[in-house]
């Protein structure tokens, strides 16, 4: 008769290793994001947004918060891949929510400027 009390441990094992894995890509995500958010953004943008670096649960990856007076923005970081068309690549995705928590804007940007233009619309 199979070990049951063994098997069951070995399980465990798998599973914490599984969790050890994720929690490591995890990080690796967040710390290219950090990086990618540095080379990005300027440090005047970045100070002035005040942005607050975060994980998204939903869709499972690292973002920037920021206020708007009554408006919220969320950063995230765009593809790698340039467009088919011969565009520039996105740089990053911005999402405002209303008070409600109800999307007002998802956007694509390829610049800084681009951003900022996006962002205008709330101030």
């Amino acid at each position: 008769m199979a070990d049951v009390e063994k098997l069951k441990q070995m399980a465990e094992a798998v599973h914490q290793r599984e969790q050890e894995r994720q929690e490591a890509a995890d990080r690796r995500q967040v710390d290219e994001f950090q990086t990618w958010m540095q080379t990005t953004l300027s440090p005047e943008m970045r100070a002035v947004l005040q942005l607050a670096p975060g994980w998204d649960q939903r869709q499972q990856q690292p973002m920037a918060s920021f206020e708007l007076g009554r408006e919220r923005g969320r950063i995230y970081r765009g593809k790698d891949e340039a467009q088919d068309n011969g565009e520039a690549a996105t740089l990053g995705n911005v999402v405002f929510t209303d008070p409600d928590g109800r999307e007002t804007l998802l956007a694509s940007f390829r610049s800084e400027d681009e951003l900022l233009l996006l962002i205008e619309k709330y101030l």
